[in-house]
């Protein structure tokens, strides 16, 4: 009993020591995704299409804007969020019962890494979201790592490009063509929620699906225009 006692306490203190340990190494993931997004600067008109992206930590709100709170002492969170993006057009909506045209936008597309209480740290995709258009997923899970500082700077401009990528794809104005549905195909069946039996051999079967269907069309040269 006592054996089993002495395990018990063991495990959860180096449990306990890890997670403080990449708690710490949080700061230099921080550094790592800002540097990132500074890169991204000068390429104002760019990041003005995607709709003015920002960067955030939950240290710049409350409750953990007070300076007694630090990454090593709370759960964190860093996130790059596109704002409004004007899609050109309205729509009609009632507000008192009277009609009345609304401009339509989106906004929401987030990229964000997330460390809870276990220290290890989770990369997350949202989509953009409006009144003409939504996705079906709230958000997927692009990556996982048991500590901070396992994240190097290839994987953060790595996370950057998917992102820009999914953009790309979520938008009103985006992809809605077959590369477009089979990257968001692969990146659900990477995340690990999709992890369940049936969800992966249904994602594995469109994706061979799909596949299948390039293939026929590239043999009967109905993938080129003349």
């Amino acid at each position: 009993m006592k054996r089993s006692l002495k395990i018990a306490a063991n495990t959860l203190a180096n449990g306990r020591s890890r997670a403080y340990v990449s708690r710490v190494a949080w700061f230099d993931l921080e550094r790592l995704v800002r540097a990132a997004f500074n890169e991204l600067s000068e390429s104002s008109e760019e990041i003005a299409e995607l709709g003015r992206l920002s960067l955030t930590k939950n240290q710049d709100y409350p409750p953990f804007n007070e300076s007694h709170f630090t990454p090593v002492n709370i759960t964190n969170q860093i996130q790059v969020q596109a704002g409004w993006r004007p899609l050109g057009l309205s729509h009609s909506t009632t507000e008192n019962g009277e009609a009345r045209a609304e401009p339509l936008a989106e906004s929401g597309a987030t990229l964000w890494f997330s460390q809870g209480a276990t220290g290890f740290v989770t990369v997350f995709l949202a989509p953009y979201k409006s009144k003409a258009m939504s996705m079906n997923e709230e958000n997927i899970i692009l990556a996982r790592y048991n500590c901070a500082s396992s994240v190097t700077a290839l994987d953060v401009q790595r996370h950057f490009a998917t992102y820009f990528w999914y953009c790309s794809i979520t938008s009103v104005h985006g992809n809605f063509g077959l590369s477009g549905y089979i990257y968001l195909l692969w990146l659900k069946y990477k995340d690990s929620r999709y992890a369940n039996q049936k969800q992966r051999v249904k994602l594995i079967e469109l994706l061979i699906a799909v596949v299948a269907i390039v293939a026929t069309l590239y043999a009967g040269d109905k993938l080129f225009i003349n």
